[in-house]
């Protein structure tokens, strides 16, 4: 037997759905034509010629369940609920991480590190560099799409390449609202069993966020 209220509450829900969607698509319009930036021309200006990736890798938050689009007082309350309501399964993933060496600094700083050698005109070299690109992770964890059962990692990065008086040339945050590739997902109960599936599906959303941060050179 339904609650005298479920009209209402399917209604609400149908309603944040629709706002979220709105939102996504918001979001995607406003970074479409900053989406191809590379700090090339950045550094190139500021006479920077050779870099490195800062392994320091600092995070403005805990490990979350949900992306905060930061979109007003309704979406933060929804954010909030659903973020207590599994906080459970947030400390499983957490214990599998630490178990199984699942190190998301060392994964983002590797990516990074890789995507830049597509730039000939930034030489990757030791700490005594022109440059120096620093990471940071502005939100990482958990989401899942729709009312899915499956849960996909998501991390939003902001990477900075300062000179060597640490004054910022050129930065960029990802977007908060990027889908997963649809091979990436699963329920904790699956990722708990299968270590090998989290690490995977970390990697490969690490990889497309920071593909999107760095894109190839034209």
């Amino acid at each position: 037997m339904q609650p005298d209220n479920w009209s209402t509450v399917q209604s609400g829900n149908n309603r944040f759905k629709n706002m979220k969607t709105l939102l996504s698509l918001s979001i995607a319009v406003l970074l479409l034509a900053g989406c191809k930036t590379t700090p090339v021309k950045f550094a190139q200006k500021a006479g920077i010629k050779t870099v490195h990736v800062e392994p320091k890798v600092d995070a403005d938050q805990p490990m979350r369940y949900g992306v905060d689009l930061h979109a007003g007082l309704f979406f933060a309350l929804g954010n909030l609920i659903v973020n207590k309501q599994n906080q459970g399964g947030l400390a499983r993933m957490s214990g599998v991480m630490q178990s199984n060496n699942i190190v998301l600094p060392q994964m983002i700083c590797a990516h990074v590190a890789e995507h830049l050698k597509q730039y000939p005109e930034l030489q990757m070299t030791d700490e005594n560099s022109d440059g120096v690109f620093v990471i940071k992770i502005l939100q990482y964890g958990f989401d899942a799409p729709g009312q899915s059962p499956k849960k996909a990692p998501f991390a939003v990065l902001q990477i900075q390449l300062l000179d060597r008086n640490g004054k910022n040339i050129w930065m960029k945050q990802s977007d908060p609202d990027q889908l997963a590739p649809k091979t990436v997902g699963a329920t904790w109960d699956e990722y708990e069993k299968d270590p090998k599936k989290l690490e995977a599906d970390w990697d490969a959303r690490i990889d497309q966020t920071v593909s999107l941060l760095l894109p190839a050179a034209k």
